[in-house]
Order: structure tokens, then C-alpha cells, then sequence
């Protein structure tokens, strides 16, 4: 009986051994685990082409630490890849004088006196900071810059801008770019069209609640009840300066007539009188990311 147990003992163990070294052979060959992405040095692409830059911006109440609103503001860069360092110019800047960035093997640094981008993929850059701001005391704001790339070539051909007037006139079409700001906190938002003038350039701004529909709308200054809350014209150009006696024009009222509306897309007819005491008139078309 006792000679009966012990082979049986003897069987179970052996086959335990087996079905034992069967299952660890088959769950190390078989789980390996997810593969390690492969390591891309910033130094090793080439950054040359148009990027949309999105920067977005969490404001905090710093004595809480609640969350409040975010504010995203978006334009485009130009970056070109050249022996002397990275070329880089904000779109209405084409150009003029510009900066050079330098590429490490893990950060792209748009300027060597602040922080480096990191590279997310080969198109997409992004770099995170946490400030305060004298000016807004008592809130902590945590800022995302985003750079992903639209394309190798220089695109920035967004649209069409025509002012007409005694002291400023503009007629442009190849290179429009935009300034996009919008908030979680209200229905305000900023369209402000850049073009190359003179020496600088030339920008021409609307400050709008809500959603314009095609139509006639008009502009007075202080008049918080209008859908349009501010028009202006800028330029740090000395020929504007000389001609206007201001880097603004400033209108204290204007109309605004939208001609077409589309999801991307908004295009314009405007008049007024400046600061300078002229009338202008013009037309615009912006398409937006």
C-alpha cells in the first residue's frame, strides 16, 4: 500500500514539474511587454517649415488653488534650419530681423535665455511653465506652448487686407497671418490680421462677443452694449508714426459690415475716422485655425 502512495506521490510531482515548466517557458516567450518608443534627438530633424503655435493658459486663484479659466491664443512660425542655428520668425515677421534657436539632442531652444521645447513626435513640439504676474496679483497661471507642424514650406497666406486713407494705405493678400485669442471665461474673442508695412508691420484688429452673423454691425467706444467692443489699426512703422502721430488709429466709432461667415472663414467691409481726423475705409477676410 505504502509502495502505492509513493509512486503516485512521485507522479503528481513529476507532472507538475512539467505543466510547471511548460507554463513559465510560454508566458516568457510570449509577454515580452510593450516595446520602448525609439529616443528621436531634437538635433537630428530638421525643423525647417510653418508651425501653428496654440498657447494655452490656466488661471488659478493662487490663495486656493482653484481653477478659474483658460485663455488660448494662436498664430503661426516660420522655422528654418540653417547651419548658424534655427531661424526663427512669428509669421507677420517674415522678413525682418529674427532670432536663431538652438537644437540639443533633447530640447529646442527658441531662445538660449528660456526654456526649451520638447519634442512630442517629429512635428509636434511642446513646452509647459507656471508664472505670477504683478500686474494680476493673487493668481498663479500654468501655460502649455504648443508648436505642431502644417507643412515644410512658408504658409502664411490667410486671407486679404485693403485699408484706404489719407495718411495709411495697405493692399495685401500673399502674406496675411492671424492673432486668435479666446477664453473659456465669456463669449469675447479677438481676430487681429498682421501684414507686412514699411519697415514693421501693420495689424488690424476686431474685439467681438459671441458669434457675428453677416450683417452691419457698429462700433462705439465705451459701449459695452454693441456686439463689436473694439476696432483698431496698429503699426510700430516710423513712416505710421510720422504720418498718423501715433502707432494707432484709434477710432472712437466705425461700422462694420460682415459679408461672409463660414466656420473658418470671416470676411469684412469697414469704415471710420481715426485719430489723425481721416476717414478709411477697407476689407478683410481671415481663415482661422
Amino acid at each position: 500500500m505504502m509502495l502505492k502512495y509513493f509512486r503516485l506521490f512521485v507522479f503528481i510531482n513529476a507532472a507538475l514539474f512539467l505543466f510547471g515548466c511548460g507554463g513559465s517557458d510560454k508566458s516568457s516567450s510570449d509577454d515580452d511587454g510593450p516595446e520602448e518608443e525609439e529616443f528621436v534627438a531634437v538635433s537630428d530633424v530638421d525643423l525647417t517649415g510653418t508651425w501653428l503655435n496654440t498657447d494655452t493658459t490656466e488661471m488659478y486663484k493662487e490663495e486656493t488653488g482653484e481653477y478659474l479659466s483658460t485663455t488660448y491664443v494662436k498664430f503661426k512660425y516660420v522655422l528654418e534650419d540653417t547651419p548658424n542655428g534655427v531661424k526663427a520668425e512669428r509669421c507677420w515677421e517674415l522678413g525682418g530681423y529674427a532670432g536663431y534657436g538652438v537644437k540639443t539632442l533633447e530640447h529646442f531652444y527658441m531662445s538660449v535665455y528660456e526654456d526649451g521645447y520638447k519634442m512630442q513626435d517629429e512635428n509636434t513640439l511642446l513646452r509647459r511653465s507656471e508664472y505670477t504676474d504683478e500686474y494680476r496679483p493673487g493668481f498663479i497661471f500654468k501655460k502649455q506652448e504648443k508648436l505642431q507642424r502644417l507643412g515644410t514650406e512658408t504658409l502664411v497666406d490667410d486671407g486679404h487686407l485693403t485699408i484706404s486713407g489719407t495718411n495709411v494705405n495697405v493692399s495685401e493678400s500673399d502674406n496675411v497671418c492671424y492673432w486668435h485669442v479666446t477664453s473659456t471665461l465669456g463669449i469675447t474673442q479677438t481676430v487681429e490680421l498682421l501684414v507686412p508695412y514699411l519697415d514693421h508691420y501693420l495689424s488690424f484688429s476686431i474685439r467681438f462677443i459671441g458669434v457675428l452673423q453677416v450683417g452691419e454691425y457698429e462700433y462705439e467706444e465705451y459701449n459695452d452694449n454693441n456686439q463689436i467692443i473694439d476696432v483698431n489699426v496698429y503699426s510700430g512703422a516710423t513712416g505710421f508714426w510720422d504720418a498718423v502721430g501715433s502707432n494707432i488709429l484709434a477710432p472712437d466709432a466705425a461700422t462694420i459690415e460682415i459679408t461672409a461667415v463660414e466656420p473658418n472663414y470671416l470676411e469684412g467691409r469697414f469704415s471710420f475716422v481715426g485719430q489723425d481726423m481721416e476717414s478709411y475705409t477697407g476689407s478683410f477676410g481671415i481663415h482661422l485655425p
